[in-house]
């Protein structure tokens, strides 16, 4: 094989990892959904929802630590899900 095509093959590969952690999705929730946080393999934040009733303008502190457990467990869920997808040794950076 020359090596015009093994580095043909891998940019394919790589561009085919891409696609895949664009398409991963981790949800995150604080508070059984009162703030859900969505996130891609890339750990890019896809969404963030926020119920309503999760809005007091008298305890916004309340309201950003919701959004900060979310957005956590999402990550830690992404990391879960990246470890087991495509192992340790994957080069995708680890962040734990």
């Amino acid at each position: 094989m020359s090596m015009d095509n093994l580095l043909k093959q891998a940019q394919e590969m790589k561009e085919k990892q891409q696609r895949e952690l664009s398409a991963t999705l981790a949800v995150g929730e604080s508070e059984g959904g009162t703030v859900t946080a969505t996130m891609d393999g890339h750990r890019h934040l896809r969404a963030i929802e926020i119920d309503a009733l999760a809005i007091d303008p008298e305890n916004l502190r309340s309201l950003e630590r919701l959004v900060m457990n979310a957005i956590n467990q999402a990550t830690d869920e992404m990391d879960s899900i990246l470890v087991s997808k495509f192992g340790p040794s994957s080069g995708i950076p680890e962040i734990l």
